[in-house]
């Protein structure tokens, strides 16, 4: 009996069998093991940013914001430890100081962050480099640089040398070149070259690079995220797309242009081919949200038409897609619990809170209404 268990043994197929069973059971456990360490690496910076949050995208938090009766009683709820903002007396002063500050944070904010998601948090916050370049390019066409040079400092790949040579620029081509070397080089030049006075189109060229860069940041991600940071990246794409596209489509004529920017737009899942071609078509806002109603964007679009209709005004758009864009960032911090989900839920948040801030600030400082300012504000639905 022994031995003609032995001689089952001996059989060939028999060893391939164990093999195959042994290399499956190997894989999987190897799997588990990279999956754990991408686990462990994101322990310490999740606790920290769920710990410390941001107050100020929840609905409850606004509201005693804006009940504020003054701009100093505003910087006191506001309370940056880092930063002393008692003394501060006007809007501007506090914008400035706040803007340095919590691009300072930001710097911070990416040494923390793992490497399996570094490259679509480091293409995200790209965001800030190319804002500093408009404002100094549209700063130079206006001829008033002398009012943003003391105010918008460096940042990132943007550095003080770059701002020398675009302030020293005799025009806007070689205000171009002062950005040859960095990432931004090429999109600036085809944003001058095509420049026609239009600073919104000058701003969409800029923006469509971000865009590509941040779409194929995904691609870069640890294997365990890639799927969930495709799909977040997608719908940061969609509300930026939405937005454009309802500028252009509230214009009496489509700009000759702009028709070069369909061919630049990066595909969705949602936006893509013939679908999105008609959207770029279409007469006009009303005939292109009625095109997106069997989409995730027909509900949040419908609530902002109201106020096109009763006003031709867009803000109510925009506002909403930016809520829309906030709470998928929430629902993404949730399916990702363990590991990306925490970290870019602070991160898009932050972005929001610093924007709620100062629209809070700057509202009570001039005086503005409060049913106006709380229509600019964005925070996360459920919250109160």
């Amino acid at each position: 009996m022994v031995l003609e268990e032995l001689a089952e043994l001996a059989r060939p197929y028999t060893w391939y069998i164990i093999g195959v069973g042994s290399a499956a059971a190997l894989a999987v456990i190897a799997w588990r093991m990279r999956w754990l360490g991408s686990v462990v690496r994101f322990a310490y910076p999740n606790a920290t940013y769920n710990t410390m949050g941001n107050r100020f995208v929840t609905q409850h938090d606004l509201e005693t914001l804006v009940a504020s009766n003054s701009l100093p009683e505003v910087l006191s709820l506001v309370h940056i430890k880092e930063v002393n903002l008692k003394d501060i007396k006007d809007y501007s002063t506090f914008e400035t100081t706040y803007n340095r500050f919590h691009r300072k944070r930001m710097e911070g904010f990416i040494q923390t962050v793992p490497k399996d998601i570094r490259s679509v948090v480091e293409a995200y916050l790209a965001k800030y480099e190319l804002e500093i370049i408009k404002t100094y390019f549209k700063a130079y066409h206006r001829g008033k640089l002398d009012e943003v040079k003391d105010v918008v400092k460096p940042w990132g790949k943007i550095d003080s040398h770059i701002l020398y040579n675009i302030i020293d620029a005799k025009d806007l081509e070689e205000a171009a070149d002062a950005l040859y070397y960095t990432p931004y080089g090429k999109a600036v030049k085809q944003a001058v070259d095509e420049f026609d006075g239009d600073l919104e189109y000058f701003d969409s060229v800029l923006d469509l690079f971000y865009l590509r860069n941040l779409k194929e940041s995904a691609e870069r991600t640890h294997w365990n995220i890639k799927l969930s940071a495709r799909e977040f990246v997608d719908v940061i794409l969609d509300v930026y797309y939405l937005k454009l596209l309802t500028r252009l489509r509230s214009r009496p004529e489509m700009p000759k242009n702009f028709q070069k920017l369909l061919e630049q737009i990066v595909p969705t899942r949602t936006l893509h081919g013939p679908f999105l071609q008609a959207l770029w078509d279409s007469e006009d806002v009303p005939t292109m949200v009625a095109l997106l109603q069997n989409t995730p964007y027909g509900e949040v679009l419908n609530t902002g038409m109201k106020q096109y209709q009763d006003k031709g005004d867009l803000s109510g758009f925009e506002i909403e897609l930016d809520r829309f864009l906030l709470n998928q960032s929430v629902k993404f911090g949730v399916k990702n619990t363990l590991t990306a989900g925490p970290l870019i839920r602070y991160m898009v948040s932050k972005e929001f809170e610093v924007r709620n801030i100062k629209v809070v600030a700057r509202g009570i400082y001039e005086q503005i209404q409060t049913a106006r300012i709380n229509s600019m504000l964005v925070w996360e639905a459920g919250q109160s």
